[in-house]
């Protein structure tokens, strides 16, 4: 989401994400029972944090014909509430903004149609905690995209190589690739690497299990607490 350069319009529009495009006119036109029951459905959503999670109970309550956009307009939804949240604006003064964009707005009956939509559907506690929190998990300089350890066998050879020389001895040697998305970079992404050995990934190993023991205890701390916890799901 961006800010609009400044027009004479009363409402000063809000850009628009182009793959969104589609998803915030599809809200608009959606019939009233459509709308009726895709509303129901996210606010009797329990919330998670992971936005597949979300579209799966969402389409549970929908019948197969309205499911097609169910993931686009969550995902839509989601990053209209994480942008709020970053830019520190209450959302229901940019849902005007936004129906007012001309790439959307096709008329002020349809404008003020997609505002009050835009209003209730992001009034669901499930899509709230899921837009608050991925706009949460972004604040960090780096943020880690993948990792990946390459294995393999260096050889050693004498001093003085004769056309038929053979390696003295071998070593397996392992190098740490990861790679990240550095917020320095508007969001690009870069990879470092890291020679390791077995003591170093037998090191490794214990944080991270040491890690994965304590989260646990966290996250049993935040449900004891009666809090909704968001953490990032483990993938079975």
């Amino acid at each position: 989401m961006e800010q609009s350069p400044e027009a004479p319009e009363a409402i000063l529009p809000l850009s628009v994400p182009e793959d969104d495009l589609a998803a915030f006119e599809h809200i608009r036109d959606l019939g009233d029972v459509a709308f009726a029951s895709l509303n129901a459905a996210l606010h009797d959503a329990h919330p998670t944090s992971q936005l597949t999670n979300l579209v799966k109970q969402v389409n549970c309550k929908l019948p197969a014909t309205a499911q097609t956009h169910t993931h686009a307009i969550l995902r839509a939804l989601a990053g209209l509430i994480a942008f709020a949240d970053q830019s520190r604006q209450h959302l229901h003064s940019l849902v005007p903004r936004l129906a007012a964009n001309d790439e959307l707005n096709a008329g002020s009956n349809d404008s003020q149609t997609l505002a009050q939509r835009l209003v209730s559907l992001t009034d669901s506690t499930a899509l709230r905690l899921l837009g608050k929190s991925a706009d949460l998990r972004r604040e960090h300089q780096r943020t880690l995209a993948d990792a990946r350890i390459i294995s393999d066998i260096r050889p050693i050879f004498a001093d003085s190589l004769a056309d038929d020389s053979r390696p003295e001895a071998m070593f397996v040697s392992h190098t740490l690739k990861l790679e990240y998305q550095d917020a320095a970079l508007d969001g690009g992404y870069k990879s470092v690497y890291i020679s390791l050995d077995e003591s170093d990934m037998l090191s490794l190993r214990d944080a991270i299990m040491r890690a994965l023991k304590k989260s646990k205890e966290l996250r049993s701390t935040i449900t004891e607490a009666g809090l909704v916890d968001m953490s990032q799901d483990v993938p079975s």
